[in-house]
């Protein structure tokens, strides 16, 4: 715990005082399709990488979709709880394990990187940025057609940095690392610009697809430490975006 941003939210955000927790629903983030299949399942707890609470709640109210789910777990016995930033920051979190999927080797955190995010890597091979973008591609389960990419396409890649989820704000950290790319999500008009500007390659592959291996890689690690609980991943596909 003591891993997060002073200003995520993590840990319990919803608790139904349950002292016997039979099953888990592991999940990237809470949804109304989450909690009707935590509900399906009789799930006891959920466990989510995104916060379902964020901000201060003033009031619980069943009209507003946040109330609404809090009401919803409430009266079906679920709790909820979140790890966020310090699964991204833990040793073996979301981005040592990106860093696994795309294969990459002597995997290190940045130098440079006061926050403990970002990791740095050598790839299997060199290879071109667009052979490059078909690979990650691949390693993440989606098509090319859901990322962006920034910078020269016949560029050699050898040494790549990551950072799951939105990590724009790491790109000029990766860039003084020596990173031949850096892959994130969440790049914005202006920053996509100014990288362009600076013939710096960067692949943002978007939050979700770098964020889902959450799931896989939270099942691995707590299956390995709760024997005797029945630990479930979630079937939804809860990404908001249609490409």
């Amino acid at each position: 715990p003591e891993l997060a941003e002073p200003w995520d939210n993590c840990g319990l955000q919803v608790n139904v005082g349950k002292n016997d927790i039979k099953k888990i629903l592991i999940a990237l983030e809470i949804t109304n399709d989450v909690v009707e299949e935590a509900i399906t399942r009789n799930a006891d707890i959920i466990i989510t990488h995104h916060p379902l609470i964020f901000e201060s709640l003033k009031c619980v109210d069943d009209n507003n979709f946040i109330g609404n789910y809090i009401c919803k777990l409430i009266q079906n016995n679920i709790s909820v709880y979140s790890c966020h930033t310090n699964f991204d920051k833990v040793d073996g979190g979301n981005n040592d394990y990106i860093a696994q999927i795309l294969e990459l080797s002597q995997i290190r955190h940045f130098s440079n990187n006061r926050n403990d995010f970002c990791r740095i890597g050598i790839l299997p091979k060199e290879m071109t940025f667009i052979d490059f973008i078909k690979f990650a591609a691949k390693a993440l389960n989606c098509d090319t057609s859901q990322f962006k990419a920034v910078g020269d396409l016949n560029k050699r890649i050898s040494l790549v940095g990551v950072c799951t989820g939105s990590g724009a704000e790491f790109w000029e950290d990766a860039k003084d690392e020596g990173c031949d790319v850096f892959v994130t999500g969440d790049i914005k008009y202006h920053q996509g610009q100014i990288m362009r500007e600076q013939q710096f390659c960067v692949l943002d592959c978007g939050h979700y697809h770098t964020e889902k291996i959450f799931n896989e890689n939270f099942f691995s690690l707590i299956s390995q430490k709760l024997t005797d609980v029945d630990i479930i991943l979630s079937d939804e596909d809860i990404n908001p975006f249609i490409i």
